[in-house]
């Protein structure tokens, strides 16, 4: 990536000084009648002047001097030079754009406070676009760098930068070992105290995982971050996850540098959505007491996000020793997906039977029940059978 972005650098600038040679050598053609030291002045002028959208000599002036002077080396570079004058100006409109993308990074650098609070998150896609949208509370205080692998357009990256995002395009994982430290600077990951690993693919994050040091006697060549600094893996295969854990956990243990939190995106959303709506929300500034505070919840679906919202509601839902908790949850697939939902269960805690589960008196206090309805949302049964659960009690 940022061999990409030095040889477009590159192109740019050799694009410049072509078109400035073109430009000199057709006014060294042009006025080649004027006195030695005017002639330098009017060429220099020229050149410069094609850079301003403004070249002193027109494509009208250099077509009309071709037909005078007819040679193969003048009408070379009468075309060229009818090529120039739109290559330079061009070239300047990049330059410009990229001191003013410099100028707006620097002054969001300068805008920050030496001591803030730096947040630095792999990974841009439409998911922390999302995350993005709500902003940061304090930009002073608080710096988000965000590191994408692919190369953003200049329009985004100015948008993120207008809402105090830091943006670096490069991908640690294929850089070069030399470029590895100056990369880690610029993205102050060593200073950072969270680093979010949300690529969309596990691996990914799996293997930037790897390049920090676990402990002291991990290789000293992997960056080491800050001490206390907090790395949330964003990973949705089960079988990474563990493999993720089981890294982590044998070859650091009690002993890592940094602290591990394996996130996946319905476990966000099942998190969000409760605490934007909080089960008990009905039960609020009412006389209603806490032992009575009764949820009766229902989720349609028992994918990924479905059974996030089940388990998340078994422990968000206990306010009191006697709350009751019925979760009530309709998929037209439950046979097969409550099959793999049960396996986190144990039977020594819970009475399972072919369409509902309840948790063990002597267990924990309270009630905690899930019914399973094998049923299409779409159609009336289902209607009919939440009408039903309804009426015993109200969701």
């Amino acid at each position: 990536m940022k061999n990409n972005k030095t040889n477009t650098n590159r192109l740019i600038f050799l694009l410049a000084a072509v078109s400035f040679l073109i430009a000199t050598i057709e006014g060294a053609i042009y006025y080649e009648s004027y006195a030695p030291f005017f002639r330098i002045l009017l060429v220099l002028q020229n050149s410069i002047n094609a850079f301003g959208f403004k070249a002193t000599v027109t494509l009208k002036d250099a077509f009309a001097y071709m037909k005078d002077n007819t040679s193969v080396f003048n009408r070379s570079i009468a075309y060229a030079y009818g090529i120039a004058v739109f290559t330079a100006p061009y070239c300047t409109l990049s330059f410009i754009y990229k001191f003013l993308e410099r100028l707006l990074q620097f002054i969001v650098f300068f805008r920050r406070n030496k001591k803030c609070r730096h947040i630095v998150v792999f990974g841009y896609n439409d998911d922390v676009r999302a995350m993005l949208k709500n902003g940061v509370s304090d930009k002073k205080k608080t710096c988000v760098h965000i590191v994408s692998a692919e190369k953003l357009s200049g329009e985004e990256v100015y948008g993120l930068n207008k809402h105090g995002y830091a943006v670096h395009c490069a991908d640690l994982l294929k850089a070069d070992e030399s470029d590895i430290p100056s990369l880690v600077s610029k993205m102050f990951l060593e200073k950072a105290e969270n680093i979010i690993l949300f690529e969309k693919s596990s691996v990914r994050n799996f293997s930037l995982l790897q390049l920090f040091r676990l402990n002291e006697k991990d290789s000293e060549y992997r960056i080491m971050l800050s001490p206390g600094a907090k790395v949330s893996c964003r990973c949705e295969e089960e079988g990474i996850s563990r493999l993720i854990s089981s890294y982590y956990n044998s070859t650091a243990g009690s002993d890592a540098y940094f602290d591990l939190e394996i996130i996946g995106l319905p476990e966000m959303q099942a998190r969000k959505m409760y605490s934007d709506c909080p089960l008990h929300t009905v039960y609020r500034d009412t006389d209603t007491p806490l032992k009575d505070w009764t949820v009766h919840l229902l989720v349609a679906g028992l994918g990924k996000l479905g059974e996030e919202a089940v388990l998340q509601a078994m422990n968000l839902g206990v306010v009191h020793e006697q709350n009751h908790i019925i979760i009530d949850v309709f998929d037209n697939s439950i046979a097969s997906r409550k099959a793999v939902f049960l396996n986190q269960f144990s039977r020594d805690s819970f009475d399972m039977t072919d369409d509902r589960v309840v948790l063990k008196s002597d267990v924990a206090d309270g009630v905690l029940e899930i019914n399973f309805f094998e049923v299409n949302v779409t159609h009336i049964d289902f209607y009919d059978t939440v009408r039903e659960r309804a009426e015993k009690e109200l969701y």
